[in-house]
């Protein structure tokens, strides 16, 4: 279809990563492009190319395509035209519990929701009890009603033993207080997935992995993701902000979405390994920023707004210091709004350098920004 008004900036951007792509016209192509493609490990059968790009123009022959960015590469520093290419991995299996026996209520155990008391003895007696025979899924029951119609956890949790699935039934709110979390160590089990928590409006318990060897699973909730030890995190749609502390750990995000005004980052990762599918950001201040040798790749992210961005504010949408962080398929767009002054911050040994809106200005369309260390 042809662009209103010829306004280019209201293109699509795509990320595409090991698609695969089979029938179709034997004289056409796969993929046609006329906006913001990046594109890595695609394959094609039964087409004359895999892709056919108008901006700028350009015809990849079929069958593979190992790497492709439509746009000239956003850098900051001497780096590579190509991505990290860190290593993909797919979120583990962890079998449904289908023996009801093996299931534990907390609100059986006290918990209850509403009366703004602290839940975590009842919350942690439950899974003590769970553990102690053999059970493996613990849950807590679903909220409603106006506030407060929420759980407290102000305390440690401790998840270990058999328990493996900590799960709301329905919409289970929890507020944590400062030193409210649930902990995955290394008494735990090998797999330990959460679903369906959140914390909606109030201040988000901490999902913890401090593990060695563990996996931590988190699906649909709205915490806060803690990565401190070596166990492998992986997060499926999320509204969570995450924090990886340690050297190492790796974390495997799919559909992230961390909002709200942060002079830090959404999303901090301090030496570690984050690949992330899918990022939508809302609000001010640092979405993402990579420290001291850690390795970050997000595909596909959306910046939507940040509001009343005043001139003053040059907080970085990323921001990267001696580390490396690269973005393939970046949109952001602000209706009436302003946009993020700064885009990217990059800071290598005692040099600091950044892309602003002063030369990036408008609703932005990237293929792919490279921060390579």
């Amino acid at each position: 279809c042809d662009y209103p008004n010829d306004w280019r900036h209201w293109g699509g951007v795509v990320s595409l990563v090991g698609a695969r792509f089979s029938g179709g016209k034997k004289d056409g192509a796969a993929i046609i492009n006329r906006s913001v493609l990046y594109a890595r490990n695609v394959k094609s059968s039964g087409f004359k190319n895999l892709l056919q790009s108008e901006d700028p123009a350009k015809c990849v022959a079929g069958p593979n395509l190992a790497e492709y960015s439509s746009h000239e590469v956003k850098r900051l520093f001497d780096s590579p035209d190509t991505a990290l290419n860190l290593p993909i991995k797919r979120e583990p299996t962890i079998p449904w519990e289908k023996d009801h026996k093996k299931w534990l209520c907390a609100n059986d155990s006290g918990a209850v929701a509403g009366d703004n008391q602290d839940d975590t003895e009842a919350i942690q007696r439950a899974i003590d009890t769970a553990a102690a025979s053999g059970k493996t899924t613990v849950y807590l029951r679903g909220i409603g009603g106006g506030d407060p119609n929420w759980y407290n956890v102000d305390g440690v949790i401790r998840v270990h033993g058999s328990v493996r699935f900590l799960l709301g039934l329905g919409f289970a709110r929890i507020l944590g207080g400062p030193e409210g979390k649930f902990v995955v160590d290394d008494s735990s089990a090998p797999l330990v997935k959460f679903q369906n928590i959140d914390s909606f409006g109030g201040p988000p318990v901490v999902v913890e992995n401090r593990s060695a060897k563990s996996t931590l699973v988190v699906e649909s909730c709205g915490v806060k993701i803690l990565g401190t030890g070596l166990g492998d995190i992986f997060v499926t749609d999320c509204p969570s902000i995450v924090d990886l502390q340690h050297s190492g750990q790796r974390m495997w995000a799919r559909q992230l979405n961390p909002e709200g005004d942060d002079d830090i980052g959404l999303v901090r990762n301090n030496g570690a390994f984050l690949w992330n599918l899918g990022l939508k950001c809302e609000g001010k201040g640092v979405r993402i920023s990579t420290v001291n040798q850690g390795k970050t790749e997000v595909f596909g992210a959306f910046m939507y707004d940040p509001g009343d961005m005043k001139p003053e504010d040059k907080r970085p949408m990323f921001d990267i210091v001696d580390a490396s962080l690269l973005v393939m398929g970046l949109r952001e767009i602000a209706f009436g709004g302003s946009m993020f002054n700064v885009k990217v911050r990059q800071k290598r040994g005692n040099e600091t350098r950044t892309l602003s809106n002063d030369t990036e200005g408008g609703w932005i369309g990237w293929s792919l920004f490279n921060g390579w260390k």
